[in-house]
């Protein structure tokens, strides 16, 4: 076996095709270990995979940070993906998959071909088991288990990440659920994101942040939204402020 895989041709490098949605996730917190959770589900069983795509499917209510999370997976472990791509299921998952038709195929770009044929092309191509770079699938904000899973590959050379806030699906194994963050890590995305020091920072100024923290719940995306109005104000408004104003 070892002959005739050292006889083999070797495969050029494969060219990097990514297709992501939004920005760096510069201020992630609080969510290494989920992170290395979808990541060990995902690389398991690496001879099971040759086979048999594996699926990681983030669930949690709206605000909680499954984008944010599926975005920072493809932040760190882009190295294992040569090809990358992001379908936002808000915008149609067959529109969608026709954009990632055109990355595959440019020639078939402007043939003028049904979006629906496009669509099942790209599909079709991400579904092969073999002879194929590996591949990362994000189907971001996905409404359900029935809507979504005939758009999710099962071969081995692609790995899919789902964001939901769906909670009914019928493979446990499959789920990642994800809660409102810490104390800790909550308090620090707010000082991140406003650009503040901690040790900066008076007494009250650390009561408030804690204060905060609490008043909103330890919701990723309202700690995001408060701290980025902070941030902007810059000396016009302080964490005990911002308190007062919200209170």
């Amino acid at each position: 076996a070892i002959r005739s895989a050292l006889a083999a041709p070797i495969l050029e490098p494969s060219k990097r095709l990514i297709r992501m949605r939004y920005g760096h996730t510069e201020h992630f917190v609080g969510r290494e270990d989920k992170l290395n959770e979808i990541h060990e589900k995902l690389w398991t069983s690496p001879t099971a995979t040759l086979t048999q795509g594996e699926v990681q499917i983030v669930t949690a209510l709206g605000g909680v940070g499954k984008t944010t999370l599926a975005r920072a997976y493809a932040d760190q472990f882009w190295r294992l993906y040569p090809q990358a791509f992001w379908i936002d299921c808000r915008l149609g998952i067959e529109t969608e998959f026709a954009a990632v038709c055109d990355l595959l195929f440019p020639e078939l770009a402007n043939a003028g071909l049904d979006p629906n044929i496009k669509a099942k092309r790209a599909f079709d191509e991400l579904n092969q088991p073999t002879g194929r770079p590996m591949r990362l699938l994000i189907l971001d904000d996905a409404p359900d288990e029935q809507a979504i899973m005939r758009w999710v590959p099962r071969a081995g050379r692609c790995h899919t990440i789902i964001t939901s806030r769906f909670a009914g699906w019928s493979n446990p194994r499959e789920v990642c659920n994800v809660w409102v963050l810490e104390p800790e890590p909550a308090t620090r995305l707010l000082l991140d994101r406003a650009g503040r020091n901690w040790e900066a920072l008076s007494s009250d100024e650390h009561a408030a942040v804690d204060r905060l923290a609490a008043l909103l719940g330890y919701l990723p995306l309202a700690l995001e939204q408060a701290a980025a109005y902070i941030g902007a104000a810059g000396t016009r408004c302080s964490f005990c402020e911002y308190v007062r104003r919200f209170e």
